[in-house]
């Protein structure tokens, strides 16, 4: 049998890539970047949202301690 190879997550996403990852819409993924939810950096294509600031978030969720 061949080895199955795991593909490399992406470390920066769009902020409405981020949304369809995390099931929200792309005005609510807008507002959870504005408002600080998911962390975010300028990159010289745009800003981008942090694959690890995603995960932070739902765990978060998970815990009960999410605003929504």
């Amino acid at each position: 049998m061949g080895t199955v190879t795991k593909l490399p997550m992406k470390l920066l996403c769009r902020i409405p890539e981020a949304g369809e990852v995390d099931g929200c819409g792309r005005s609510v993924a807008f507002e959870l970047a504005r408002n600080g939810e998911w962390e975010t950096v300028d990159t010289p294509y745009g800003r981008r949202v942090l694959a690890a600031s995603l995960e932070a978030w739902v765990e978060r969720l998970a815990a009960g301690r999410g605003e929504r």
